[in-house]
């Protein structure tokens, strides 16, 4: 229910209706509709601009505004005088009541009046007691605000109550006046355009912030529309990415990818995968989000090639289908770069602490004795065309030899490209694939340029560092003793004690270029962590005899070649899994022996483990099997233990990174033959009860020219 249309000509002669204005430009304000004198009780004058004025600098104005001062009824007006008060104003549809101390009680809509306002009997009627009508039958709730209220609370407040009259202000819980339906909708009318132009001042300040951030951000970001192509907004660093300025209303897909490295299979799928996401489900995204492309590289004419970083986000509506994706683009290029210097000078520097901790003479000799195992493949490659499986067996067993090596002095790097040439070979020998001794030849070739580089490293790294190490002859602690102890305690008494300490010391400056057994044993005692763990058995302990003996540089690298192969044979066929050796109340680690004599003759290194030894009945059976046993004839357990140094004969049953190929004793023979050594196997007795396990020792025999003493 609304108010009569307001004029200002109807304002100004209605006693019952008056605005602000009017109330601050009038004398004299009506009293409540009452009767004078109702058992005792006088009612409180209405006077709301003294109302007003109590609250003028807390109120809101736009109450102030819109409050329509409408003389209240006071509860206790008899119902006779009630009705000619709505006949006297038969325009006003209701009128406010309030109590003795003017508190707002509700409103009397003339709705309810109605058959007695236009009745001939109304007043009489009202007057029964026996129909016992009285104000309070007709009072009905009506909203009530306070003066104070914000727009925002006033119209909450009446949005809950569903009134239809509009709401009663009060001042401090007294009645001041009511604002109409109209005023209300004009309230919320007025709000709508405040909240739209705020909104609007906000939405314009955060597209010029956008716009800020799109000009001087240096990323690249831009709208894929549904149709695929790009939104006019996108930022200005998306054009020197690209390098071009024809990106508004472009397709993405040629922006981002025709000058991309990426193939063919990859780019049609991360445009199907793009393009089903867009207008559909946002879990079609998801699903596919593993095919959008991330990371690739930009090609230009000029040769030059950016990194480029990509992440997809996906714009969806409230039903959660996706409407646009937005690309953030980052030109990573000297993060690249700058990684890729990092990740090298870390790897330089791995390099250089680990030739630091096997010590410049053992590098030397690893890049010269693996460079000359490359050569002499390549030198058989040039020269046989055709399959020739001696020739293979040849480069296999180099291979493997710098494979171990590499492995021992911890250059993983080599160890890995070697093992991939290695298993190449290893199909030609098979037959798994045809021999092509050019593929070969390129592929042994990155070897020999892997340890170029080693090599050159070193020496551009730590050029003057290996300048002043070359400038003397290096004595170690042992041979500097020896020469001091010598000289030092020559008294020169006697002719012959002089010729003696002359002998000696010739003999001490002679082994200059010698190194002590020792250390070789040493570095052996060094690597046996890595060998264990490729092994997967626990280290082994290593028990050295060596006697003070020194050798000669020019074998180090084949002895520790010899040594190093018998200790993975040991931990591949020798040494016994823990639980077995458990079970044959061994301790799990096993034990390897070495122990060194020199005679006149000869530099004799003995070897063995105590493991579950050599197993004759799989040795014959390979033998056989490989067509190494022409007749059939019993053979001595000498004759079949020496089918080991046969080449390709491998008694492990599966291939590792240690075993299972044939490589390894028959390495050690011809390192230990290439110097005019031997081998020995000697064969021991028997302490388990497995018949077919032959306990042993190798022998290795050196000529005596290699070895000295200093006694």
């Amino acid at each position: 229910m609304s108010f009569p249309a307001e004029t200002p000509d109807t304002n100004m002669n209605n006693p019952l209706l008056k605005t602000t204005k009017q109330i601050s430009e009038s004398p004299s304000f009506p009293a409540l509709f009452k009767k004078d004198s109702m058992e005792g009780h006088i009612a409180t004058e209405y006077h709301p601009e003294i109302m007003l004025e109590s609250v003028k600098d807390q109120s809101n104005p736009v109450i102030h505004r819109e409050l329509q001062t409408i003389t209240p009824i006071y509860h206790g007006i008899p119902m006779p005088d009630l009705l000619e008060v709505f006949k006297q104003f038969p325009q006003y549809t209701f009128f406010p009541v309030v109590d003795d101390n003017n508190v707002p009680l509700g409103i009397i809509r003339e709705l309810k009046l109605k058959k007695f306002v236009y009745s001939r009997f109304g007043s009489t009627l009202l007057e029964n007691p026996d129909l016992k009508n009285n104000l309070n039958d007709f009072i009905e709730p009506c909203t009530i605000v306070d003066i104070k209220d914000s727009n925002e609370d006033i119209l909450k407040t009446y949005s809950k109550s569903g009134t239809t009259e509009g709401v009663i202000v009060t001042v401090k819980s007294a009645y001041l006046g009511v604002i109409s339906l109209q005023s209300l909708i004009k309230l919320g009318h007025e709000r709508e355009l405040s909240l739209q132009e705020a909104y609007n001042r906000k939405l314009e300040q955060k597209n010029n912030d956008i716009n800020n951030i799109l000009q001087n951000m240096k990323q690249g970001i831009f709208t894929i529309l549904e149709d695929g192509t790009i939104h006019h907004d996108y930022s200005a660093f998306l054009e020197d990415i690209f390098e071009t300025k024809e990106i508004e209303g472009k397709h993405y897909f040629d922006l981002l990818f025709t000058n991309s490295n990426l193939g063919k299979d990859r780019l049609v799928q991360a445009k199907s995968a793009i393009e089903n996401s867009l207008g559909e489900d946002l879990l079609m995204f998801e699903v596919n989000s593993h095919l959008f492309v991330e990371k690739y590289q930009l090609q230009f004419e000029d040769n030059r090639e950016k990194h480029i970083d990509l992440f997809w986000n996906p714009i969806v509506n409230k039903n959660d289908v996706i409407e646009r994706l937005v690309v953030n683009i980052r030109d990573i290029t000297e993060m690249v770069k700058l990684q890729e210097m990092a990740d090298q000078q870390q790897k330089e520097f791995n390099f250089i602490t680990k030739v630091f901790s096997i010590s410049f003479e053992n590098f030397e000799s690893f890049i010269s004795s693996s460079r000359q195992h490359v050569q002499s493949c390549l030198g058989l490659l040039e020269t046989h065309n055709k399959l020739n499986m001696s020739v293979i067996a040849h480069i296999f067993r180099n291979l493997h030899t710098i494979k171990g090596n590499s492995r021992l002095y911890g250059f993983d790097d080599l160890a890995g490209l070697v093992h991939d040439v290695e298993d190449l070979v290893n199909r030609v020998r098979s037959r798994d694939i045809k021999y092509n001794s050019e593929r070969l030849y390129t592929e042994i070739s990155k070897i020999e340029e892997t340890l170029v580089q080693y090599d050159e490293l070193i020496q551009n790294k730590l050029q003057g560092f290996l300048k002043s190490k070359h400038r003397g002859v290096f004595l170690d602690d042992q041979l500097f003793g020896a020469l001091q102890d010598t000289l030092l305690n020559e008294t020169c008494d006697s002719l012959p004690d002089s010729i003696n300490t002359i002998i000696r010391s010739k003999k001490i400056l002679k082994a200059y270029d010698t190194i002590a057994l020792s250390s070789v044993f040493n570095e052996i005692d060094d690597s046996l962590d890595s060998m264990a763990r490729i092994a997967k058995k626990p280290v082994p302990n290593l028990f050295v005899n060596n006697n003070k003996i020194r050798i000669s540089r020019d074998i180090s690298s084949i002895l520790n070649i010899v040594i190093m192969h018998s200790i993975r044979n040991s931990l591949s066929h020798g040494i016994e899994e823990p639980e077995v050796r458990r079970r044959s109340d061994k301790a799990e680690q096993g034990n390897i022996h070495l122990e060194a004599k020199l005679s006149e003759e000869k530099l004799s290194i003995t070897y063995w483990d105590d493991g579950a030894g050599l197993d004759l009945n799989k040795i014959m059976k390979k033998a056989r099997d490989s067509g190494l046993i022409k007749i059939n004839k019993p053979l001595g357990t000498r004759q079949v233990a020496r089918f080991i140094f046969s080449p390709g004969l491998s008694t492990a049953e599966k291939v590792t990174e240690i075993a299972g190929r044939g490589v390894g004793m028959d390495a050690i023979l011809k390192a230990i033959t290439s110097v005019k050594g031997s081998i020995d196997i000697v064969l021991q007795q028997k302490s388990t009860t497995d018949n077919s396990r032959q306990p042993f020792k190798f022998i290795f025999h050196l000529p005596a020219e290699y070895a000295l003493t200093l006694d």
